[in-house]
């Protein structure tokens, strides 16, 4: 009897998690973050910060989303 071999890959360190077949290419998605965490998206959202000193184009967009945080504040 042959045991057949199982591989688990993840490309983000444990967040999502994949499985195969050993010798195979076709892979099941077996685990998904559901939420990112607070913590990374505070994170994400500082480096878009920072990052928009120097990037116009960043610079406009996070203006913009600005523009339209305070504009649903206000109907609601």
């Amino acid at each position: 009897m042959t045991s057949v071999k199982t591989i688990y890959e993840s490309p983000d360190n444990g967040l999502t998690v994949y499985e195969r077949r050993f010798g195979s290419s076709q892979r099941t998605l077996i685990k998904s973050p559901s939420e990112p965490s607070l913590k990374h998206e505070l994170n994400l959202w500082r480096d878009i910060i920072k990052e928009s000193k120097t990037n116009a184009a960043l610079a406009d967009m996070l203006e913009k989303t600005r523009s339209l945080y305070f504009l649903s504040k206000n109907e609601n």
